[in-house]
């Protein structure tokens, strides 16, 4: 569904395998790789229903505003479905880490540990962001690369 959204916005799916995440971007890839291969899978159900499915919905429907008032997107057509199925499909998905948390996270150990990654998901989460708007909006000379696609 993403690569349909690319492709109406005219790129192809050669260039979206070719991009380079912004410095930012990739920490926050990194850490999601890291949560889900060397933290707990309570730290991974917690950080996703918590930070990012459970952030989503007022995200993408701030997208999908944007879309169809300031680029032309119909707000039913199949090109932006990718963020329309998830406004309402995260808010479901959201449930899984407060009801794991509330459920396994027994021990002061282990909700520490929770929080702790929570925390770090929330900070490299929004410093993604942040790396795409000085990169994009703010049009930092140091981001020029990314801007540029080279």
């Amino acid at each position: 569904m993403f690569i349909r959204f690319a492709e109406a916005c005219g790129y192809s799916k050669d260039e979206l395998d070719r991009v380079e995440p912004t410095p930012e971007t990739q920490a926050f890839l990194d850490w999601r790789e890291l949560l889900m291969y060397q933290r707990s899978w309570l730290e991974l159900y917690a950080c996703q229903g918590f930070c990012l499915e459970g952030t989503a919905n007022e995200r993408m429907a701030r997208i999908v505003t944007g879309l169809t008032q300031h680029y032309g997107f119909d707000r039913n057509s199949e090109d932006i479905r990718y963020w329309t199925l998830h406004m309402g499909v995260d808010e479901e998905h959201m449930k899984v880490g407060p009801l794991a948390v509330e459920r396994y996270a027994l021990t002061d150990h282990q909700q520490a540990e929770v929080r702790a990654s929570v925390q770090k998901t929330l900070d490299q989460f929004w410093l993604a962001f942040d790396g795409i708007k000085r990169a994009f909006v703010d049009k930092d000379p140091l981001y020029a690369r990314w801007r540029n696609g080279n």
